[in-house]
């Protein structure tokens, strides 16, 4: 039996000299090959701090104020972040490139004018912020996660959705089994913030010759986007391949929409004539850096007052916490009480319905019996008149928005 042997720790004299003329191997005790962050000094050889190269070419903006390594799981990515400045003049790059191998550092956001150095900060959702003393911006990496993925028979515009199916979790858990056949024209996806692109890994192609539409809310309508390039395309046939359809960057232009109970950017996109097997089983989007903005939480909010009169500005004040029958010259309606006891609320045209809210807002969501349309008219008090609301939607049995 062989005898086992032990190793023992011991200590590497580097007391030698560079040899780089033979193998590692031939090198006599305390020699060494190469010298790599260590310097000579009158006793011998000592470490020091070194730095490794990592980008092929100087920065436009040389002045570094802050870097970040910004790493992602899902779906894998690595971004070294830098802000680069020069006079008043910053921008923030990104090299993409496997460290330590040197790479080029490309714009990724370039900041407005009169911006200071500022910080990279890790963000929830796999998203990275960045804030100096001008504005503080959220970017979400080459691809981030979808919020909603509903496949649907219509636009929602010129007629009401009858068939929307809710696909979100099966083009999210990154799970190739798990898919959306895209077996109806229209695809709405929402995001919580506003978008340049959205890609689609796709698991059955599409057979069928079709040029996509692609429309952002702009806060009335659907707008068409600008500049689409449709990277899923293969011999003119949309979502033939995995690939983005990116546009034009709609920061500032897509407005918050209440849509399937979801208050959110939304875009829609229309395959007229897609082929009815198409499948993707999953979808990320391209956000580009863009300011936070405040959005709702998800949670509904009880209202402050409800009133109901004759005209708008004749009325009886209700408690919202209380059931209340109103007198024979108004509709008979009643609130949820604190147990959330309701038994509905009966509306009329001949009446004006008020309700207060202590901030801001721009759905109702109620349960309703009645899907008619008929008579529709809100109108927010803008400090000194009633103005009317613009971009009105009714969903049925959803809420008015």
């Amino acid at each position: 039996m062989a005898k086992e042997e032990k190793n023992y720790p011991h200590n590497i004299e580097l007391t030698g000299k560079m040899v780089t003329s033979v193998d590692p191997m031939e090198l006599a005790k305390g020699d060494f090959r190469n010298l790599t962050n260590m310097r000579y000094t009158d006793k011998g050889i000592k470490s020091i701090q070194g730095m490794t190269k990592i980008n092929a070419s100087a920065l436009t903006n040389p002045t570094v104020g802050s870097a970040f390594h910004f790493n992602k799981t899902m779906p894998v990515e690595s971004h070294v972040l830098v802000q680069g400045m020069s006079g008043s003049s910053s921008t923030v790059y990104d090299n993409q490139t496997a460290i330590p191998n040197p790479g080029n550092f490309s714009p990724s956001y370039v900041e407005p004018t009169g911006a200071s150095a500022g910080e990279f900060y890790e963000a929830p959702d796999g998203c990275v912020v960045f804030g100096d003393a001008k504005q503080m911006v959220i970017w979400g990496g080459n691809e981030s996660r979808v919020s909603a993925f509903f496949v649907t028979d219509t636009n929602d515009v010129s007629s009401v959705v009858a068939l929307a199916q809710d696909y979100t979790s099966a083009v999210t858990d990154f799970d190739s089994t798990t898919y959306a056949t895209l077996s109806s024209r229209f695809v709405h996806i929402a995001s919580t913030r506003q978008l340049q692109g959205v890609k689609f890994y796709v698991k059955t192609a599409n057979t069928n010759v079709v040029t996509p539409l692609a429309y952002y809310w702009g806060g009335t309508s659907w707008t068409a986007v600008s500049s689409l390039v449709d990277g899923t395309a293969s011999g003119g046939k949309t979502l033939a391949q995995t690939g983005e359809i990116s546009f034009t960057s709609t920061v500032g232009l897509a407005k918050l929409r209440f849509f399937q109970n979801i208050l959110l950017y939304w875009y829609c996109f229309d395959f007229n004539g897609i082929s009815a097997s198409t499948s993707v089983y999953m979808s990320t989007l391209d956000t580009p850096w863009q300011p936070i903005m405040n959005q709702w939480s998800g949670v509904p909010l009880g209202i402050a007052s409800c009133q109901v009169g004759v005209t708008s500005t004749s009325s009886t004040v209700v408690s919202p916490q209380d059931i209340v029958q109103a007198s024979t010259n108004y509709p008979p309606w009643t609130l949820v009480d604190i147990n959330g006891t309701y038994t509905g609320l009966t509306l009329d045209t001949s009446h004006y319905y008020l309700i207060a809210s202590p901030i801001p807002f721009d759905n109702i969501t109620a349960l309703s019996a009645n899907d008619t349309t008929t008579g529709n008219a809100v109108s927010y008090w803008s400090g000194t008149q009633w103005t009317a609301v613009t971009g009105l939607s009714v969903t049925h049995n959803a809420g008015v928005s």
